[in-house]
């Protein structure tokens, strides 16, 4: 294995705020992998590439929907992913008390992250896009389990992990049965806008009928709840993983024969495109995370 590491964690806030956090949450002291993961994906860690020596500020909370900004520190920072009323000991005691076999995990799951940041940051969306897909693969098994082992209905659990296996034949259709599951009808019908944007009309009129073929010739299909014809179209939530799965399928694969993938000179600049995709992306699968979190929080 590399002793290299491309990335590095750095510190952005001045010690006096760093010694009001338990350890668990401290560069300088006993954090583990998840720990790190969580403030990354909060907003409250910047990325060092060690190769180039650039700093990547990622002030982004990516714990809701939308993402928020991080502006000035507090404790309710770090603990408003969890719960309202969650306090800094819960978060403190669910860091310290994690599987000690996920460490590899997480640290996985941290390179992925930082690999997305540093490409978005430069620009180079499409790679952006393929270390976001390499999160959903890596959650895919592994989440679901994290929360199995989290509950304590474990007869229960274990059935409807039973019927996740039975009706998937991949990882991918396990977790999206996952998803139907564990999250509550209103997060799935949450109505997702994504805004089309391209150098001009005509490349923007590609980029939107892409998006229609991704949604509509396809398995499972996509059901619009609204479009405005070259400008937007508008999704379920539900349907994050669907699409973000056809389009690594028709884009990436260039086969002849079968479904109908998409030619070059169809995605025009692809960086442009994935750019308009890759943030609903990276922030629901990092929402998917905190809510396996939450479940740890009695």
């Amino acid at each position: 294995m590399a002793s290299f590491e491309q990335f590095e964690l750095c510190e952005p806030f001045i010690q006096s705020n760093i010694e009001r956090l338990p350890n668990s949450l401290r560069l300088d002291k006993s954090i583990k992998d998840e720990g790190k993961l969580y403030r990354l994906l909060i907003g409250t860690l910047d990325i060092k590439n060690n190769i180039t020596g650039e700093v990547i500020k990622q002030k982004s909370n990516y714990s809701v929907l939308g993402k928020k900004e991080r502006n000035k520190f507090s404790l309710r920072l770090f603990t408003d992913p969890l719960s309202p009323t969650a306090t800094i000991s819960d978060l403190d005691l669910h860091l310290t008390s994690g599987n000690p076999s996920n460490i590899v995990l997480f640290k996985d799951l941290i390179n992925e992250y930082c690999s997305f940041y540093y490409y978005k940051a430069k620009n180079i969306d499409t790679l952006a896009y393929l270390h976001v897909y390499r999160i959903l693969e890596r959650m895919s098994y592994t989440f679901p389990m994290m929360y199995a082992s989290k509950a304590t209905d474990y007869v229960g659990t274990f059935n409807k992990l039973q019927n996740f296996f039975k009706g998937s034949n991949s990882e991918l259709k396990f977790f999206n049965l996952f998803i139907e599951d564990f999250f509550e009808e209103e997060f799935l019908e949450y109505k997702v806008k994504i805004n089309i944007t391209a150098y001009n009309q005509d490349i923007k009129e590609s980029y939107y009928r892409i998006l229609k073929m991704l949604c509509s010739s396809n398995d499972p299909v996509i059901t619009l709840t609204d479009f405005n014809e070259f400008s937007d179209i508008t999704f379920e939530n539900r349907n994050t993983i669907n699409l973000l799965i056809h389009l690594r399928n028709r884009y990436f694969h260039f086969a002849s024969g079968g479904q109908r993938n998409i030619k070059s000179s169809e995605m025009i600049e692809p960086n442009d495109f994935y750019r308009i995709l890759n943030e609903h992306f990276v922030n629901w699968l990092a929402v998917v995370y905190f809510k396996i979190a939450k479940s740890s929080i009695r």
